[in-house]
């Protein structure tokens, strides 16, 4: 029996825990990493939950949400073809599978179960007695559902419900940069994000209380200067893995917006932080600091458009860049060196585009060639 446990807390609870280690990883450190008084913050917030219908209806949305991606991935890992060996399970006496099932389930729904039985506690020692029974029942309903999915699944009855759905993307190219980030530097951009999320709550949560703009522009300039790796690698995808955009009429102006939603994209999860501590700012809001962002970001895309593309190039010349920019930022007009950064970037862009010529590793090629 200790071999089994062993065997299916192998391929479900740790394959679950990598599977989702970067997003449970961002989330913990944007509810606890960030925050000046995180047990402060989540005691107010489980009161509010408690206190309040619709929060209450969104964080039982949360559980279940939580709850459908666990039994989507026990669904799809039961049916691998490493994995078929799993329904020797169903061989077990019920007792025996009901435990093993229920083992496996509260392990995996832990987080949003430790978290939930916290609020509430919380919800009962303020007297909000009503809404803590309904969230323990959501609770109790959600390790049920999960632990029925997996005894179906042990017994060889597999969830086939989205076996026939098919998502598409548009017919269009401004989401296949997006694309290509999701499906192939999903980590790098995870581990990039936290980095500059970090550097960027210095100013902005650590040291809110006394809030200077000089430091915010240093800090600023080093959490740009972490999206630069990213910049380099999408840009080395839309000269390799997009090439064939070149042979085909598509529009210079679409191909900019492409490169545009990407750079919103990327730069939503620091504007998002801003937005949430935006009292705290002084000198520089939420809007000019997103406007000014996202058009610094599509100028050190841009300038990527010269002969000498080399990563240790454009390294250079974006640190250039943006200590170039903290002297202009003194002056504080962000909206006007955002959208000038933004058209520039354009400017870049337009002019360079047809005429450019990817070049390969130099050192690279000529080993090839001595070979």
């Amino acid at each position: 029996m200790n071999i089994i446990n062993t065997i299916v807390s192998k391929i479900f609870i740790q394959n679950f825990y990598r599977r989702n280690a970067w997003w449970l990883l961002l989330l913990f450190l944007a509810f606890f990493g960030l925050v000046k008084n995180p047990i402060l913050l989540h005691k107010e917030l489980m009161l509010y939950i408690q206190g309040n219908g619709y929060a209450l209806l969104a964080y039982i949305i949360l559980v279940f949400l939580y709850s459908i991606n666990v039994v989507l991935f026990e669904n799809a890992t039961f049916q691998k073809q490493e994995n078929q060996f799993t329904r020797n399970l169903c061989l077990l006496p019920n007792r025996r599978k009901i435990t093993i099932a229920a083992s496996v389930q509260f392990t995996l729904l832990l987080p949003i179960t430790i978290y939930s039985m916290f609020t509430v506690m919380v919800g009962i020692n303020n007297g909000q007695y009503w809404n803590a029974v309904l969230l323990f029942v959501v609770t109790i309903l959600s390790l049920t559902i999960c632990i029925y999915s997996c005894l179906r699944n042990i017994n060889g009855h597999f969830l086939r419900i989205l076996s026939n759905i098919k998502i598409s993307l548009p017919n269009t190219f401004v989401l296949f940069l997006l694309s290509y980030i999701w499906r192939e530097q999903r980590k790098k951009l995870v581990w990039i994000k936290i980095v500059s999320l970090l550097i960027l709550s210095i100013p902005i949560v650590r040291n809110n209380d006394d809030f200077q703009l000089s430091d915010f522009n240093i800090f600023w300039a080093a959490s740009m200067s972490a999206n630069l790796i990213l910049l380099y690698d999408i840009f080395v995808f839309f000269n390799t893995g997009l090439r064939f955009v070149r042979q085909i009429p598509v529009s210079i102006y679409l191909l900019f917006i492409q490169i545009l939603l990407t750079s919103i994209c990327i730069m939503l999860p620091e504007c998002l932080l801003v937005w949430f501590y935006r009292n705290g700012l002084r000198d520089i809001n939420w809007t000019q600091y997103s406007v000014y962002s996202i058009g610094v970001l599509l100028l050190l895309y841009n300038i990527q458009w010269d002969k000498r593309n080399d990563f240790s190039n454009f390294m250079g010349i974006g640190a250039l860049l943006l200590i170039g920019l903290l002297f202009l930022a003194a002056y504080k007009l962000f909206f006007l060196l955002g959208f000038g950064c933004a058209a520039l970037g354009f400017v870049l862009f337009r002019s360079n585009y047809y005429s450019f010529q990817y070049q390969i590793d130099e050192i690279s090629t000529s080993k090839k060639k001595t070979n």
